[in-house]
């Protein structure tokens, strides 16, 4: 296992390759959009287009879990401490996102499992029945900030969070990058 410090960019590469995966993986049923900065920073990644045009652009959020081998739970972020607001806590992505669908992914389970935001903020008030890990550092040019999130046990997760569970089919080139990225974990 790593340190257990996240650093920033190397975890912002990671989710930029998945973020990929689900764009091909999603693909022959939306027209998929990447958002500007402004956009993203509001917790949407993504901007789909049905290309029937029978459903409203949806916005998305993609989230990716490459850990959640080693522990089989899945983890949402509920905290975050800052670096310059002298240990200020605020809430993070599940309270203060804009998306409408949020895509969590298992790259080593090889599954997605799409969660309706209403309904995940909906369930935030049980949040409390699932393990509350540790503060997290997490760093970025040698400033440190800390995460902490519920440990939600998958199967509990697929059932009670997700409308949707979808296999995500990778290519070789996806496989290579999951075993070098378990590499770094382990």
């Amino acid at each position: 296992m790593n340190d257990g410090t996240f650093e920033l960019m190397k975890n912002i590469k990671e989710g930029k390759y998945w973020e990929k995966v689900l764009d091909r993986h999603f693909r022959n049923r939306y027209d998929i959009h990447e958002v500007p900065l402004h956009v993203d920073k509001a917790g949407v990644d993504r901007i789909w287009t049905d290309k029937q045009q029978e459903e409203l652009p949806i916005a998305v959020q993609y989230k990716s879990d490459s850990e959640v081998e080693y522990y089989n739970n899945a983890f949402i972020e509920v905290d975050v401490r800052h670096y310059n607001s002298n240990g200020e806590i605020s809430p993070s992505w599940p309270f203060t996102s804009k998306a409408e669908i949020h895509c969590h992914f298992f790259p080593p389970f090889q599954v997605v499992c799409l969660v309706n935001m209403m309904h995940l903020k909906s369930l935030i008030p049980t949040f409390s029945r699932y393990d509350l890990s540790g503060w997290v550092p997490s760093s970025n040019d040698g400033k440190t900030w800390f995460n902490r999130g519920r440990k939600i046990p998958v199967d509990i997760f697929y059932r009670e969070f997700c409308f949707d569970v979808q296999e995500v089919e990778f290519t070789e080139e996806d496989v290579r990058h999951l075993e070098a990225q378990r590499k770094q974990i382990s």
